[in-house]
């Protein structure tokens, strides 16, 4: 939840995603690690990570709608920041978050109750994303690794990821 690549990638590809499952082409599934408050030190990844939990606790649209406002540019820290930490996260009670009748759900998830990991929806039957990976998110389809053409880096715009995925479902 810390990763500035995997920031950029949700603020770059995140609406080609929305937009492909919206139209049925895939579903997808999240699964996200709070490995950086392991490497650098900190609680800012966990928190977030059960401030998504408690997002999800109420729908899947708000867990989308926080997910992308965590990692929108104005409220994306650095990663070397812990800025995430308790009691330091954006706008909670606002649409994207988790709502007043999340609030409680987000407390619970703060208190570490709940959520290590986040999965909205069904196991993808065409694509997975994947924000395990230390270095930059890991984007699979059908179970394998979805790359940029000529690259062995995940797609970072909308038009690489859809030239990545239509190749793929040929």
């Amino acid at each position: 939840m810390r990763c500035p690549i995997c920031s950029v990638f949700e603020q770059n590809v995140g609406p080609t995603i929305d937009k492909d499952v919206k139209d049925g082409k895939f579903k997808v599934s999240y699964h996200i690690g709070a490995f950086l408050d392991r490497n650098m030190g900190g609680t800012g990844a966990k928190n977030a990570l059960s401030a998504v939990g408690a997002a999800l606790n109420v729908s899947p649209e708000a867990f989308a709608e926080y997910n992308k406002a965590l990692y929108a540019k104005e409220n994306h820290p650095e990663e070397t920041k812990d800025d995430f930490a308790k009691g330091r996260l954006p706008a909670e009670d606002r649409p994207a978050g988790p709502g007043p009748q999340g609030q409680q759900g987000l407390r619970e998830e703060r208190q570490g109750r709940h959520l290590r990991q986040v999965g909205p929806g069904v196991c993808p039957t065409r694509s997975t994303r994947t924000r395990t990976s230390p270095a930059h998110p890991t984007i699979k389809l059908d179970g394998k690794k979805l790359t940029a053409e000529g690259s062995e880096n995940p797609p970072m715009t909308g038009e690489q990821f859809t030239s990545a995925v239509n190749a793929r479902l040929k």
